[in-house]
């Protein structure tokens, strides 16, 4: 079943539009548990960060960032990488993984009648596993207060997707309201802003994603990059395809935050505590 829209007043509020960035966006008002909101101006998920200019750095010294999470492997943080000036106080937390995994593979166009191709759906069941340690990284900061946080990774959809889904739902958001939530990428993504595609020819020799996504574009023209709608055949938002393999193999998300995420009974009381807004 297709997830419905969040109102569009909310969405525009939660959509920051900045020059140089690309699907900033607040997760705040959100209803969580006891029907309490996700706090405003605390959690934000982006796409990549590369041509953030004067205005940019200006919002995020304003904002107070405390910590950044980048969910890019190394090879992809090489074509676009963020040349932090926001608050010198800002934390850094790098993902660390095999870029193979995700870009050793040809780009294939997605069958007829398929919003996305069979390489891009199964991706989220990988994302479970090797990202485990950065989202561990991620909630331990969090729990221990650092916000506010932006998290990303190139597009801020899938990755990134996961990483907010994830946090939504351990605080007790529906799983509704975090499917349309990211279901906004698609209309909320700046291409232009996340990569430099000058840049990934230059790099095409020595890169492996710079090369996957030049083999991309020389085999299926720019349609290879064009965002993609998100949901599978069925209309069903991909993101789900990541709650089913965390479930099919834990049990829960609750289980996979104890077991994969290293949060102990309390954590998610915790995290509740200092992300939602207190009872009215």
């Amino acid at each position: 079943m297709p997830a419905r829209s969040p109102d569009a007043a909310p969405a525009r509020q939660r959509h920051v539009v900045l020059p140089g960035t690309s699907n900033l966006r607040d997760l705040g008002g959100y209803a969580g548990a006891g029907g309490r909101k996700v706090r405003w101006g605390r959690l934000y998920r982006s796409g990549a960060m590369p041509k953030l200019g004067a205005a940019d750095w200006v919002w995020m010294r304003a904002q107070r960032i405390a910590l950044v999470c980048d969910l890019r492997s190394a090879a992809e943080r090489e074509l676009a990488p963020t040349r932090w000036q926001g608050p010198e106080h800002s934390r850094h937390i790098l993902a660390d993984y095999d870029p193979a995994l995700i870009y050793g593979r040809p780009f294939v166009p997605a069958r007829p009648g398929a919003a996305v191709n069979d390489l891009h759906q199964g991706l989220y069941g990988l994302f479970v596993e090797i990202l485990a340690p950065t989202f561990a990284e991620l909630f331990a900061a969090l729990l221990d207060g650092e916000a506010p946080v932006i998290f990303h990774c190139s597009a801020g959809q899938d990755r990134t997707g996961l990483a907010a889904g994830l946090l939504l739902d351990l605080l007790g958001v529906d799983r509704d309201t975090i499917y349309a939530d990211y279901l906004l990428s698609t209309e909320c993504r700046r291409f232009d802003n996340e990569l430099d595609r000058l840049g990934v020819a230059a790099f095409a020799d020595t890169n492996l994603v710079a090369r996957f996504y030049t083999d991309a574009i020389r085999r299926n023209g720019m349609d290879a990059i064009k965002p993609p709608k998100l949901v599978d055949a069925e209309g069903t938002a991909l993101l789900k395809h990541g709650f089913d393999a965390i479930e099919a193999q834990f049990g829960s998300v609750e289980r996979y935050a104890e077991q994969r995420l290293k949060m102990d009974a309390g954590a998610i009381g915790r995290l509740r505590a200092l992300y939602l807004e207190p009872d009215a």
